[in-house]
């Protein structure tokens, strides 16, 4: 499996669990941040790492099918993460949202039960080696920011 698959699969059971444990003890805005903290890293970054694997019909088929998987578990769990703090607008989507083939789901988010965490997706090296990641892209753009600027300046 792919260092970014484990990634967010590993990055999703944190919150799973973060989610579960915030709600039990009724600390919902842990809970909220946890959630909300998840979306933005699959939308920041995940959905960036898999995107090539979809610009083109012809290359990188079994990635494709293997980064859709990975996809529909995340949205599918993340739909049900966030189903207690926005019940009406979780619905329809998850309901949208195609199964693959030999999955079967419940008829409505309601009733389906709360995501719970799986023990093999948790890695903490691959998520620590992509802390480092995040932190020297994000250097990377800073010092990209200073330069263009002083660049700017100078004309």
């Amino acid at each position: 499996m792919p260092f970014s698959y484990k990634w967010m699969l590993s990055v999703l059971n944190k919150a799973i669990a973060k989610a579960v444990a915030s709600l039990n003890t009724y600390e919902f805005s842990d809970a909220t941040r946890a959630v909300y903290s998840w979306w933005q890293q699959l939308c920041d970054d995940f959905i960036k790492a898999i995107k090539p694997y979809f610009v083109d019909e012809e290359t990188f088929v079994s990635e494709r099918s293997a980064a859709q998987y990975v996809l529909w578990v995340c949205l599918e769990n993340g739909l049900r993460l966030l189903h207690p703090f926005m019940p009406f607008i979780t619905e329809e989507p998850w309901q949208r949202l195609p199964s693959p083939e030999g999955v079967e789901r419940k008829k409505s988010i309601m009733i389906s039960d709360y995501p719970s965490t799986v023990e093999c997706w948790t890695n903490e090296m691959v998520e620590q080696e992509m802390d480092l990641v995040q932190s020297v892209v994000q250097g990377l753009r800073s010092l990209r920011s200073v330069v263009l600027t002083k660049q700017k300046n100078e004309w």
